[in-house]
């Protein structure tokens, strides 16, 4: 048996340390500390986590069908059916497609709106139809 607090062998009988006197006596054996097997899943905690990543993700779905990306390709799809209308030569279906596009147009927010109406005066020169 050794001191904790010297190191020198310290024979069982003794009570303190012949070295530096610290008190030795019998030694026990170390406890045996009960350690859990790992940690437990909590249902609560997935019950509660599962609703609200189902939430997130329909939000981002929702925005990106009536968002800003929604809005800006409900205006390119515009745009192309009526540049198609004018390909195709019908004028009333033209000038509905015309009116589309126009509204899907005006939908959009300050530069993009802009942006996507000098879009379709760009292609209708292309394609001549104005």
């Amino acid at each position: 048996m050794f001191c904790s607090k010297c190191g020198n062998q310290v024979d069982e009988s003794d009570a303190f340390c012949r070295s530096c006197g610290q008190e030795v006596g019998r030694q026990q054996a170390p406890a045996i500390l009960a350690t859990p097997a790992g940690p437990k899943t909590s249902w609560a905690g997935l019950l509660i986590l599962l609703p609200i990543l189902l939430i997130v993700i329909a939000g981002i779905l929702l925005w990106q069908i009536w968002g800003e990306p929604g809005k800006k390709r409900r205006a390119d799809q515009a745009i192309d059916a009526a540049v198609e209308a004018c390909v195709q030569g019908g004028r009333v279906e033209f000038d509905r497609r015309m009116v589309d596009a126009n509204l899907a147009i005006n939908d959009l927010d300050g530069e993009d709106m802009e942006i996507y109406a000098a879009k379709l005066d760009n292609r209708l020169i292309q394609f001549s139809c104005k």
